[in-house]
């Protein structure tokens, strides 16, 4: 995305060390202002429901890996997110457990071509990151295979203007876990963007990152109250390990609302 003011809203507001007991928090904060029960109940086909319509299965799920970028997560960036390195760990996590079941893994990277039109997103930051730019890479951690779709954005939404869609729909996707970076902007707007296209949209608490924590906690309360259900990575790695199924190309999804 177009580039972050270094100032003092960037805040290290959390830690490999304390990640776990925080995102316990943020997911009970964000359930209880979904008006629904806070805690998951687990029935058999490990599912993750909630009295809600959506339910995690491995069946037709796919992991969305967004903007896990040098830009964001080196040190020497003047736009490092403080609490990405926390979120690193679960997110490489989420990789291997798809990549296990055999589930799709898409990763979005945001850089903006020479000559390409980077919208409001420029005015509004103020500078592009660039394509070619070596901060546009994704880090090792979570470093695509050969083969895994890679999706290069140019806005908020990975959908806007890319084959994001079409992929998710050729693999017979139905239901989407989010990781990456920032909560509330790329990743936030995402999962808008996908649950009106008609996916069931799962929303990691302790996967996502931003700026500080009170728009981290803002994001995911909103994102439970009309658009995805908060999990931990814990629980979806779970769910992959206790469920069964491939994602099954033939299935036929839903067409996108008009």
């Amino acid at each position: 995305m177009s580039g972050l003011p270094v100032s003092k809203d960037l805040k290290n507001y959390v830690s490999s060390e304390n990640l776990e007991r925080k995102a316990q928090g943020w997911i009970a904060e964000a359930r209880a202002a979904s008006g629904r029960r806070r805690q998951p109940r687990w029935s058999r086909g490990s599912v993750l429901r909630r009295s809600t319509q959506f339910d995690f299965s491995p069946e037709c799920a796919a992991l969305l890996v967004i903007d896990m970028q040098e830009y964001f997560l080196n040190q020497k960036s003047h736009a490092c997110l403080p609490a990405g390195a926390a979120i690193s760990q679960n997110v490489a996590a989420l990789i291997s457990a798809f990549r296990a079941r055999g589930l799709p893994v898409i990763f979005t990277r945001h850089a903006v071509a020479e000559g390409e039109d980077a919208g409001s997103m420029a005015r509004w930051w103020g500078d592009i990151l660039r394509e070619g730019d070596p901060l546009s890479q994704i880090i090792w951690k979570a470093a695509p295979l050969e083969g895994e779709a890679v999706i290069r954005k140019t806005q908020y939404d990975a959908f806007y203007g890319t084959d994001l869609e079409k992929i998710l729909r050729e693999k017979g996707v139905r239901r989407l876990a989010i990781c990456g970076v920032m909560t509330d902007l790329c990743c936030e707007t995402t999962a808008r963007s996908a649950f009106v296209r008609g996916f069931d949209v799962f929303f990691c608490a302790d996967g996502t990152a931003t700026i500080n924590e009170s728009l981290h906690i803002s994001a995911l309360r909103t994102l439970a109250h009309g658009f995805a259900e908060i999990v931990s990575c814990g629980e979806i790695v779970q769910a992959l390990k206790c469920g069964a199924g491939r994602c099954a190309k033939t299935i036929k999804t839903p067409e996108a609302p008009q």
